[in-house]
Formats: structure tokens, C-alpha cells, sequence
């Protein structure tokens, strides 16, 4: 992306997405009533619950999107006037704005497209653990690594301590309250809870089995990357934009 201009990087940005996939799977807990764990996943994957965890989330990530691009596609096609020397501006100033506007096209590409590689760290008693070196784009256009994390014991073994980590750092509102029920729900047939979160007073029932690592990480560096551009260009502390969108049940 090094040397691409405005128009490219609004062409990639508008043709992204991203998928929930097994990322984080969750149910909302009063629609698995009575469900076994094979009906369970089917409804999943076929979008049939009235909403997804990450519902709130990707709202929030393209609602930035479609005003970005919008703002940057009035930029690119509008003529610049110079009506007095207050209000002009230099050619630096224009070739400025033009490398900020790109910057921040990257990133929000970056947000949606996480980059990253993982690898991993051995502790002194033999233990393995992910370890992901995250990119980000500094203020000067160029890719950098700006994050070095572990998630858990290698494998599925970390998938328990890292969901519920992200849980508590990303989707706790005013109103949450968290409880591991695994002991004591059973909310559908031969599915016991692995964990239990109330998010903007809906219950959300989490699987880790379910769920697969590499998706888990790759969702979790989102967050993370969401969470610096959201504070280097909304300029305000925002632990609640993962509060899922709610549709009536439609069923398909």
C-alpha cells in the first residue's frame, strides 16, 4: 500500500469485508432453548439467530467506512479555489492533507485486514504460547510493528484465557455483568455453557470448543486496531461498540 494514491485505496476500502465466521462463537441464550448442539451450529451458520456478538462491532467499523470514503471522494473530486491568502493553501500543505487522507484509508484497511504473523514463545518451564506481532501504519504512511501479544497456551489449550480476556476488555458495558455458568446452566440439550456474559442486557452463551484460534486472533487484533484508530480519529474512550445490532427472528 506503500505507494498508493487516494483513489486506489478508496476503491480497496470499499470492496472490503469481513466475515464472523467461528471467530467467536456465541448464541443468544433464550433462542437454543431445547436445541441439541448439532441444530445449534447449523443455525449458526446459517445466520438464522437474531443476532451475532460482532453485529455491533462490524456496524460500527462500516458506518466509518461509507463516511470516510465519502469524505475522501468529495476531496478528490472537488476543485480547490484560492479566493485570498488567508484561506490558501501551499503546495505542501495540499500534498500534507493528501498523505493524512491516505493514512487514515490505510489504517481502516488495516482495521478490516489485520497484519500480522504469528509465531510462538517458549516459556522457561517448556510451555508454549501464541504470539502475534501485530503492523500498524505510523503517522508517516510506512508499516510498523506496533503490538507483540501472546493468546494463551498454544492452541486450543489458550482459547478459554484469551476469550474471556477479550470479553472482558471489549464488550463489557455500564450495565454487564459476566459469569462463568459452566458448572451450573445447561441451556440446550448435551450443551453445557463454557461461558455465560450479559452484553447491553441480551445473554450471550460463548463456546470455546467451538470456536477456532486462528479466526479468535484474528478478530481479537481488530479490536485492538478498531481501538487506536477509533482513538486517533473519534477522540473519545468508547467500551461499547460491540453491542450487538438486534434484528426480529427471520426465519429462513
Amino acid at each position: 500500500m506503500k505507494n498508493s494514491d487516494l483513489k486506489t485505496l478508496v476503491a480497496k476500502l470499499e470492496n472490503l469485508d469481513f466475515k464472523n465466521g467461528k471467530s467467536f462463537v456465541s448464541f443468544p441464550a433464550d433462542e437454543i432453548e431445547g436445541l441439541s448442539i448439532k441444530e445449534i451450529m447449523e443455525k449458526y451458520e446459517a445466520g438464522k439467530f437474531s443476532a451475532n456478538i460482532l453485529d455491533g462491532f462490524r456496524k460500527k467499523i462500516f458506518a466509518e467506512r461509507d463516511i470516510l470514503v465519502k469524505d475522501v471522494l468529495n476531496f478528490y473530486t472537488t476543485k480547490l479555489h484560492f479566493k485570498n491568502k488567508e484561506s490558501a493553501l501551499t503546495p505542501e500543505d495540499i500534498y500534507l492533507l493528501i498523505e493524512a487522507k491516505k493514512t487514515r484509508l490505510k489504517r481502516l484497511i488495516m482495521v478490516i485486514e489485520p497484519d500480522f504473523y504469528p509465531t510462538i514463545t517458549k516459556k522457561s518451564n517448556g510451555d508454549e504460547y501464541d504470539l502475534v506481532k501485530l503492523n500498524w501504519i505510523g503517522d508517516d504512511g510506512l508499516k510498523f510493528i506496533k503490538v507483540s501479544k501472546t493468546f494463551g497456551q498454544k492452541g486450543e489449550l489458550g482459547l478459554e484465557f484469551s476469550m474471556k480476556k477479550v470479553i472482558n476488555d471489549y464488550f463489557t458495558t455500564e450495565a454487564q455483568q459476566s459469569t462463568d455458568w459452566k458448572l451450573k446452566q445447561s441451556f440446550a440439550r448435551s450443551l453445557r455453557a463454557d461461558h455465560v456474559a450479559s452484553v447491553d442486557g441480551k445473554t450471550w452463551v460463548f463456546e470455546f470448543k467451538l470456536t477456532d484460534k486462528k479466526e479468535f486472533i484474528k478478530t481479537a487484533l481488530r479490536f485492538e486496531l478498531w481501538d487506536m484508530y477509533f482513538q486517533t480519529y473519534l477522540n473519545k474512550p468508547e467500551k461499547e461498540f460491540l453491542v450487538p445490532y438486534y434484528s426480529p427472528i427471520i426465519e429462513k
